[in-house]
């Protein structure tokens, strides 16, 4: 079975954002009508996770009065709310998680580069293996007696 390929465009901070300007209008929302227009799952997860992030900031109140039912989400944030700052330090986050990422990257490919040419120095060491293995083979000593020549020799 093909697996489809998952592409994420869209970040928890994109969705805070996108929250902040429409929740303080919205007033009381499901998260239903609050994920109607995506069309990918990841997208409503990341989305959860906005709505979670805000709940712990103290913007939103949440509540599912139904076992199973609709989730209402409520913004509960008065004027005071500094929406900007929550968007600065996502923002700062996110930037902190991209120079993560690239320097993940640039060790990886460091990592790769060394096992590369250790790789290297095995096939080296096997090709010779293999060439002495086939004179050794030519000669019709046989490896151990090869070996008891190769001793003799040292001693």
């Amino acid at each position: 079975p093909v697996e489809p390929s998952l592409s994420i465009t869209t970040t928890v901070a994109d969705a805070v954002a996108e929250l902040l300007d429409e929740l303080p209008r919205a007033g009381r929302i499901t998260f239903r009508r609050l994920t109607a227009d995506l069309a990918d799952r990841i997208e409503v997860i990341i989305r959860f996770l906005a709505v979670l992030e805000l709940y712990k900031q103290g913007a939103v109140e949440i509540d599912q009065p139904e076992r199973l039912g609709d989730i209402e989400v409520a913004w509960t944030a008065g004027d005071a709310f500094d929406a900007d700052a929550i968007r600065k330090a996502f923002a700062a986050f996110q930037a902190a998680k991209d120079r993560l990422e690239y320097e993940r990257f640039e060790m990886l490919l460091a990592v790769r580069a060394e096992l590369t040419a250790e790789q290297r120095l095995r096939r080296r060491i096997l090709n010779l293996s293999e060439r002495l293995t086939s004179r050794i083979e030519a000669t019709g000593i046989g490896a151990s007696g090869a070996l008891s020549i190769g001793l003799t020799r040292v001693s």
